[in-house]
């Protein structure tokens, strides 16, 4: 019951999302977009895979992948509290960002980049991993391991998913903050100043960390 409310909230969420006035830098990263700009290693699963008779659906396909790929990013997928949901969206975000292909469409929303789609995949996660009908380990079935070169594209984010030592805050918090300053600088297209000024006024709470992000970004080659 509380996986189905915290869903309708989402929906409800995700509809005022798309009726939003699209501020200058609230622009949506679609998936064709992001293909000129990054490359993609497609995984074997979402919009791709075909279900064998008999065998585990679509649906239960994609949640696997993505299971599996939480589960090497190093981030549960729990979904209880706000700081829970954060922490998924941003890892998948910048998992995209390093060249993963989920296919998932983000805007800019309260706490950064958000995807509606991602929020309902999540959901499915939970209610499937409650009733046990996929691997709870993120181990995911032998016919849907994900590629060697995959894996350790997700292995490498292991500096922006993991906050650094000198980051005095929460995970979600520095999720938060990679994730939104990577958001602005190269899907909003602005500059170092102005990326800074928005962070500044949006979230004054991590905006004296802006330095040490863009840094961890720059290591790994997600800015432009």
């Amino acid at each position: 019951m509380y996986i189905i409310l915290r869903r309708l909230l989402d929906q409800a969420r995700n509809l005022l999302l798309r009726l939003r006035s699209v501020l200058p830098y609230n622009c949506a990263w679609h998936t064709d977009r992001a293909e000129e700009s990054v490359s993609r290693t497609h995984l074997p699963s979402r919009r791709q895979a075909h279900s064998k008779p008999g065998g585990i659906s679509q649906m239960d396909n994609d949640l696997i992948i993505l299971n599996t790929c939480l589960h090497e990013l190093g981030v549960p997928p729990a979904i209880d509290t706000i700081n829970d949901r954060k922490r998924v969206q941003k890892a998948i975000y910048l998992a995209q960002a390093a060249g993963v292909n989920f296919g998932y469409d983000y805007n800019w929303y309260v706490h950064g980049p958000y995807s509606p789609e991602l929020a309902n995949d999540y959901y499915k996660l939970a209610e499937a991993l409650l009733v046990k009908d996929i691997p709870v380990t993120g181990d995911g079935n032998d016919e849907l391991q994900i590629e060697a070169s995959v894996r350790d594209k997700l292995k490498s984010l292991a500096p922006v998913i993991n906050k650094p030592a000198d980051f005095p805050l929460e995970q979600e918090d520095w999720l938060e903050l990679v994730s939104s300053l990577h958001f602005l600088r190269t899907v909003s297209k602005q500059d170092v100043a102005k990326a800074r000024r928005t962070l500044t006024n949006q979230k004054p709470h991590l905006a004296s960390y802006f330095d040490l992000a863009q840094e961890k970004l720059a290591e790994l080659k997600l800015l432009p």
